[in-house]
């Protein structure tokens, strides 16, 4: 699934499902840390209506440096990115 796809579907789903009712559960399932951030505005919406949400990271975001953030590839932007994500 592309990232686009990712997104359109997570933020269609007010629209398709309406506001979620007291105690159900949203998964939302991201590729990278901080892809997360892009949808934040419509998992925000579930919790305030009384949705349990929990997000998913499959990686762990080693490999996804940028030269601004000094940060190194590797354990170190591992360590980082779970940190951010707490």
């Amino acid at each position: 699934m592309k990232p686009a796809t990712a997104l359109t579907v997570i933020a269609a789903l007010p629209f398709v499902f309406g506001s979620p009712a007291n105690g159900e559960t949203l998964l939302a399932v991201f590729a990278h840390p901080d892809d997360e951030s892009t949808v934040a505005p419509v998992l925000a919406r579930y919790v305030r209506e009384g949705a349990e949400v929990y997000v998913a990271i499959a990686t762990d975001g080693r490999y996804g440096g940028q030269d601004f953030a000094g940060i190194p590839e590797g354990d170190d932007l591992a360590a980082a990115r779970h940190e951010e994500m707490k």
